[in-house]
């Protein structure tokens, strides 16, 4: 399939509906919704890490625990005990994650297409759903936790799916602090300046906890498991420009979308949400020197899933809905041209049997048997 062609045809259809709204259609909306979910459901996903998860999964089999996910460990080891086949676990874990996607794009946004277009293209579906799957597991509970709970402050109940995340994926372990960001909301209202004035020593001493300190700790104390396997996170400290130079324009993008759409006028969980996205940047900058935890910042910015749809949502009048819907487009278009051109690059020296480039991404079907053995036999064998 082109990915192009899809986007395009979705872009279209965006600046069209913001000129004509009254055109918008729920059935249409709901056809396409099913198609979508059907193929996700169905996709045995032809990433980067496909095979090192096949790898795993004939570890778990043979009781080769992987002591840092033991929620996925365990999720795997239920579906073994009904079969034994790859496949199987690829149709559950996909399941989970558009269930609760599906889910909760069904019933907190306001744009269901626009929610299924920036999961598309935003960097979840190249990135997490068809590669980093633990992560994606990780970040659909987060997503359904978020929305599910933290709007009535319902903090047990989200900080049991917070445990269930970070079960997923050590990533999930920011989501602890999310709450957090109420006390800071509150302390913003009572005095801005001050407010914002804790938030940069507060990242500026982060940094220099995660610089200074913490590889410190690494050199040191290298043997214990857990901390061997942060070695990878603060390994080859490098400083990418392009990657901050991004967050900043995808901070700058949602916060037109904020202002466009209401600015002060909006409510006391709209002004969290922004706080959230702004959280996400200071987690960016804080790790700033380490390209492999930018995951974290991709995590909390699951929210926008939602968030983006909604603020466009609200936006009044067609020229202001125009004058966030192209910024958002075009670095839309961006992300996911810089996503698909990593993962052709690293499939195709990984799998060489792979047929992919930036026009035809392969969609292969967990009922392609003869296809999947074609891509990836060498990892089914002992």
């Amino acid at each position: 399939m082109n990915l192009f062609v899809i986007f395009f045809i979705f872009s279209a259809w965006f600046c069209f509906l913001a000129w004509k709204p009254e055109l918008g259609s729920r059935k249409i909306s709901l056809a396409v919704m099913a198609f979508l979910t059907a193929g996700l459901i169905f996709d045995f996903k032809v990433g980067v890490d496909t095979g090192s998860y096949i790898w795993l999964y004939r570890s778990i089999m043979q009781n080769a625990i992987d002591y840092r996910n033991m929620g996925y460990v365990y999720l795997i080891r239920g579906v073994q005990l009904f079969s034994d086949r790859y496949t199987v676990s690829v149709l559950t874990v996909n399941i989970i994650c558009i269930g609760l996607c599906i889910y909760t794009i069904f019933r907190y946004s306001r744009d269901w297409l626009m929610s299924y277009f920036l999961f598309f293209s935003s960097g979840l579906f190249l990135m997490y759903y068809s590669s980093g799957i633990r992560q994606m597991l990780s970040m659909a509970v987060f997503l359904f936790a978020f929305y599910e709970y933290l709007p009535q402050k319902k903090y047990l109940q989200y900080y049991v799916c917070c445990l269930l995340s970070m079960s997923f994926h050590e990533a999930g372990i920011i989501s602890f602090a999310v709450p957090l960001v109420f006390l800071f909301q509150r302390y913003y209202r009572q005095n801005p300046v001050r407010a914002a004035g804790c938030a940069v020593i507060g990242i500026l001493g982060v940094f220099g906890i995660i610089s200074f300190l913490i590889p410190w700790i690494v050199k040191y104390y290298w043997w214990v498991p857990a901390i061997r396997h942060f070695v990878m996170y603060v390994d080859n400290a490098s400083f990418s420009i392009l990657g901050l130079g991004m967050e900043l324009v995808w901070f700058a993008v949602v916060l037109l979308l904020y202002y466009l759409s209401g600015g002060k006028n909006h409510s006391e969980w709209e002004q969290f949400q922004m706080l959230v996205w702004g959280f996400s940047l200071a987690v960016y900058l804080c790790m700033v020197r380490y390209p492999q935890t930018s995951r974290i910042c991709d995590y909390l910015q699951t929210i926008m899933l939602i968030f983006v749809p909604n603020l466009l949502n609200e936006i009044p009048d067609m020229k202001r809905k125009l004058a966030g819907l192209i910024p958002l487009i075009g670095l839309s278009f961006i992300l996911m041209y810089g996503d698909l051109s990593f993962v052709v690059s690293r499939v195709r020296s990984t799998y060489s049997e792979i047929e992919i480039s930036m026009t035809h991404y392969p969609y292969v079907s967990v009922f392609d048997e003869m296809t999947i053995e074609q891509y990836y036999g060498s990892y089914f064998v002992e």
